[in-house]
């Protein structure tokens, strides 16, 4: 959900015990300072742009620069059925509409045909196995979109609102991310959600259209 803080960001979902993690982005050449409140009503000033997601909101730096998503084209754009579809499904789980739309551009580029080598398929690129959890036919653009939302909010409650983790999981696999206790140390999984950062960094600067 949006943070309705000065300048540009988003809250995670709140696990008890955990500060508001936000997402802390410079707008323009202006420098946009971040308050994070902690759950004892303490107030942190933090200077963007930077990950917070730690209980003591020590900052991760947060990748600015575009990644290119797998053999797509990096300008690629939703159609308007597909904005439709992500901003219906990203309420629906309470989910922040950004991170869904930078998950299904880094994962087809918005194409719902596009089908991976290893089968998985259309917009959010979604593995048999985890589409036959929510549809029960083959998936529509719209259904396709549901189910990876759907199964994105599952992973944020199951990592407690991480948004690394959960994005770790899920390209690796959330067996993967628990082995390792983190993001598992293959190099497509870091460009994965470093590519997914920036392009929702490179959002919120962007602005509304």
């Amino acid at each position: 959900m949006k943070a309705g803080m000065p300048g540009t960001g988003f809250c995670k979902r709140r696990a008890p015990g955990l500060a508001c993690a936000l997402l802390a982005l410079s707008l323009g050449t202006a420098r946009a300072d971040v308050l994070a409140i902690g759950d004892d009503g303490s107030v942190t000033v933090n200077a963007g742009p930077a990950l917070y997601l730690s209980p003591d909101l020590h900052p991760q730096p947060l990748p600015m620069a575009s990644a290119r998503p797998r053999s797509h084209a990096v300008a690629a754009v939703a159609s308007s059925s597909v904005r439709t579809a992500i901003t219906n499904s990203a309420a629906n789980h309470r989910v922040s509409a950004d991170l869904v739309s930078a998950v299904a551009w880094r994962e087809s580029s918005f194409n719902a045909n596009a089908l991976s080598p290893k089968g998985a398929q259309g917009i959010m690129q979604l593995m048999p196995d985890t589409a036959r959890r929510y549809c029960t036919e083959a998936c529509l653009p719209s259904d396709n979109v549901e189910a990876g939302t759907a199964y994105l909010s599952e992973l944020l409650t199951r990592y407690n609102g991480d948004i690394v983790k959960a994005l770790s999981a899920y390209d690796a696999g959330p067996g993967a991310v628990d082995r390792f206790g983190g993001m598992p140390p293959y190099r497509e999984t870091k460009d994965y959600v470093d590519a997914i950062m920036a392009r929702m960094a490179s959002s919120a600067l962007a602005g509304p259209n």
